[in-house]
């Protein structure tokens, strides 16, 4: 899915594609080994998504001034940038949460019950600068649900998807810039309609039926 993916953006004209890593699965052994050195679990859906992919790194954008010239825009006095962006983690990497969200802005607005939620955030995916995918850690173990938090929110929003629809949505997006605001509070979300309005236009198959 993700080579998919990944390769219409390469055979796309319009499209230079920037960067470009799949990590390769990892076997029931490795899963269990950095299990046991962490002291976490992996819930079924997570492990399944580990055992296909171990990272995966994609940018791309639009090519050129004059492919830009060849795309309706939205809005006549501001050139919003086209292009996407996936960052998906490591195992190793959401084994441990990150301290960039405690005592910054990404908990300022949080009350006591979303600031201990937030304790539990594991990030996983990384679409902007400005916000975060990620999966709860509790008891010891990482569970199979989702949630995107964004700088300066009061509390985690539940995607309400598992990491099989999640890449699903993510391979329709492309990775567009904000595809997942768009996606966890689908059918709205104020990135939804330029999500629509370009990868459309780049995209003309491409029916969106994960973000409804």
């Amino acid at each position: 899915m993700i080579d998919d993916m990944m390769a219409d953006v390469k055979n796309n004209r319009a499209l230079i594609l920037e960067d470009a890593y799949v990590g390769k699965g990892l076997t029931d052994g490795e899963i269990d080994a950095i299990e046991a050195q962490h002291g976490v679990r992996l819930m079924r859906g997570v492990r399944s998504y580990y055992r296909q992919l171990n990272g995966v790194i994609v940018k791309w954008r639009l090519d050129s001034a004059k492919r830009i010239k060849s795309i309706k825009r939205l809005h006549a006095d501001y050139d919003e940038p086209i292009c996407g962006i996936v960052n998906m983690c490591t195992l190793e990497e959401i084994m441990v949460a990150s301290s960039e969200l405690f005592g910054s802005v990404w908990d300022e607005q949080m009350d006591a019950f979303a600031k201990a939620e937030l304790a539990c955030f594991r990030p996983f995916d990384r679409n902007v600068e400005e916000a975060l995918v990620g999966l709860l850690c509790r008891n010891g173990q990482i569970r199979d649900s989702l949630y995107f938090l964004t700088k300066g929110a009061k509390y985690l929003v539940d995607m309400r998807a598992d990491l099989a629809r999640y890449l699903r949505a993510l391979c329709q997006s492309r990775g567009f810039l904000w595809w997942q605001e768009s996606f966890a509070l689908r059918p709205g979300g104020i990135g939804r309609i330029e999500l629509c309005h370009y990868i459309s236009q780049l995209f003309p198959a491409e029916n969106f039926s994960e973000f409804e």
